[in-house]
C-alpha cells in the first residue's frame, strides 16, 4: 500500500475508533487490528495515540476552519450573515461527521486541559483569537449581547452540538 493511502486510511480508522469509544478508550493496538498492519507499522506513522488524535482531529479542523475563517474579517458583511456562513459550514462538516459534535464536547469534559493540549499543535489559537477579536467588536458595536469570551464559547458550541445530540441518543439507546 502506498505511503499516502495508508496514512490516509490510518486516519479514516483512528477517527473512527476514537468517535466509538473516546480517546481513553481507544487503543493503538485496536486501530493498527481496524487498518491490517501491525502495531510497528502504526507506531512508524505516529508514536503516540496524541500524536494520532491531533492528526484526525486536525483532518477535520481543516475541512472547517478555512472555509470561515475569512468570513470573520470580512468587514462587508453584516453580523447575521456571518453566522449564517458559519451555521452552514459547520452543519455540511457535522453532517458527514455525525458523531464529531458530541466526541468533541465529551472529550472537552473528559479533561479540558488534555483536550486543549492535543489541539494547540492544529494551530488554533489565530482562529480563536481571531473570533474573540470578532466577537469583541460585534459587543462593542451592539449587534450581540456583552459576555465573556469563554461563555460565549461554549453558547456556540452547544447551539451547535445540541442538534446532534438528539441522532446520538437514538443511536447508543439515551433517553
Amino acid at each position: 500500500m502506498e505511503n499516502n493511502i495508508l496514512e490516509e486510511k490510518i486516519i479514516a480508522v483512528a477517527k473512527e475508533v476514537f468517535i466509538e469509544k473516546g480517546f481513553d478508550g481507544a487503543s493503538m493496538s485496536d486501530i493498527a487490528a481496524r487498518v491490517g498492519i501491525n502495531r510497528p507499522t502504526l507506531h512508524y506513522y505516529y508514536r503516540t495515540k496524541d500524536k494520532m488524535f491531533q492528526a484526525v482531529f486536525l483532518s477535520i479542523i481543516q475541512s472547517f476552519i478555512p472555509k470561515i475563517q475569512d468570513v470573520f474579517v470580512d468587514d462587508n458583511k453584516p453580523f447575521s450573515e456571518k453566522i449564517k456562513i458559519v451555521v452552514d459550514t459547520y452543519l455540511e462538516v457535522a453532517k458527514n461527521n455525525p458523531y464529531m459534535p458530541m466526541f468533541v464536547m465529551r472529550e472537552i469534559n473528559r479533561n479540558a486541559k488534555d483536550f486543549i493540549k492535543a489541539v494547540k499543535p492544529v494551530y488554533m489559537d489565530k482562529f480563536l483569537n481571531q473570533i474573540a477579536i470578532y466577537l469583541q467588536s460585534a459587543m462593542d458595536k451592539g449587534d450581540i449581547k456583552t459576555s465573556p469570551f469563554e461563555n460565549s464559547v461554549q453558547h456556540i458550541l452547544w447551539a451547535y452540538v445540541i442538534p446532534f445530540f438528539e441522532q446520538e441518543s437514538d443511536i447508543y439507546g439515551i433517553r
